[in-house]
């Protein structure tokens, strides 16, 4: 959970976040900082929560923050996953070949 530690400035997680230390969880949280005990998939999303981050960033999925406080991709995100499978698939297969020729224009460009 190193991530936590970067977003938290040195503080505990509930300081970062400027809010008390409930006495029950400081142990427990000092063990997930210290990588000594893995939280659960529920832990995670909780920890997420409190944070306003994503457990993708908290995962180490993502170095960005912010991917999923943008309010229109959100929207987006939404519309899509409440499409048929097969308009989902064709979406996302342009998306993604929209996307590979952005990345490839920047590295040679």
């Amino acid at each position: 959970m190193a991530k936590i530690e970067g977003m938290q400035g040195g503080k505990s997680t509930f300081a970062a976040c400027g809010r008390q230390e409930p006495d029950h969880d400081h142990s427990i949280i000092g063990k997930y900082e210290r990588d000594q005990v893995k939280p659960t998939v529920d832990v995670v999303m909780r920890l997420a929560d409190v944070l306003v981050t994503t457990v993708g960033f908290l995962m180490g999925e993502s170095e960005e923050m912010n991917v999923l406080k943008d309010p229109g991709m959100l929207k987006r995100l939404n519309d899509l996953v409440s499409l048929p499978q097969k308009d989902k698939e064709g979406i996302l297969y342009v998306l993604d070949g929209l996307l590979r020729d952005a990345k490839t224009r920047l590295t040679y460009h």
